[in-house]
């Protein structure tokens, strides 16, 4: 079965992601970072003020919610990675 499942995943990751490599991988890593950077900068600067308006409040959720999803994307493409049905090469 689980030899089944592995030769799934890399006929199916294989055929769906063929852009899934070394440079890619590490642009989404580079990406995550960024992401980090920006959500922890934004809240650094809220933390200047003790009543921070709405719009910085919705500016920052924003950015939490795109580097928490970029990060989700980058920790499955790295337990494909992890689990073989993908080589990097």
């Amino acid at each position: 079965m689980d030899a089944a499942i592995l030769e799934a995943n890399c006929e199916v990751i294989g055929r769906e992601l063929p852009n899934l490599n070394r440079d890619s991988f590490l642009h989404m890593a580079v990406r995550v970072a960024e992401l980090r950077a920006d959500y922890i900068r934004a809240g650094l600067k809220l933390s200047e003020s003790r009543h921070p308006d709405q719009t910085a409040v919705a500016n920052l959720a924003r950015l939490r919610a795109a580097y928490e999803e970029m990060l989700a994307v980058y920790e499955a493409a790295e337990r494909v990675i992890e689990r073989g049905y993908a080589k990097l090469g």
